[in-house]
């Protein structure tokens, strides 16, 4: 069983938060807000607060259509990195999902290895890799 240690500055968002994750938002870089893609109407929010201060989120959505496969992403303010907030909002996500039913998925590239290591921490383990050719690769181009 999925265990979180910040149970009491933990909780799951609703649309009722919706000023509270504005401001998360504003707080973000844009790129962050890109690559971790949490957003407030997913399937399913959750959030970790500290002062009353949104710090870090998690949210997931069917991947791919599919209802039995949450795809996660999270994300967390700078200046609360690396305080266990991001690992106790993806372990509650996932335990979550696995209650309802679903199979969580938390993806990333190989080389953020900060995102693989809140992965480790909160307990996932690499289940495979996906290797994707990008439309502006050369190996698209025919001789």
């Amino acid at each position: 069983m999925l265990e979180t240690d910040l149970a009491s500055n933990l909780r799951r968002l609703t649309e009722q938060d919706h000023e509270l994750f504005a401001q998360f938002e504003s707080s973000s870089l844009e790129q962050d807000l890109d690559d971790a893609f949490v957003e407030l109407d997913h399937w399913a929010v959750f959030g970790s607060l500290e002062q009353n201060r949104l710090v870090s989120a998690a949210s997931m959505y069917p991947w791919m259509g599919k209802a039995n496969l949450a795809d996660i992403g999270v994300l967390t303010l700078a200046p609360f990195r690396g305080q266990r907030h991001g690992r106790s909002v993806v372990r509650s996500i996932a335990q979550y999902a696995c209650q309802q039913g679903a199979q969580p998925q938390f993806r990333c590239r190989l080389d953020q290895q900060e995102s693989i290591a809140l992965a480790q921490a909160a307990g996932l383990t690499l289940f495979g890799t996906w290797e994707v050719i990008s439309p502006d690769s050369n190996e698209w181009e025919l001789e």
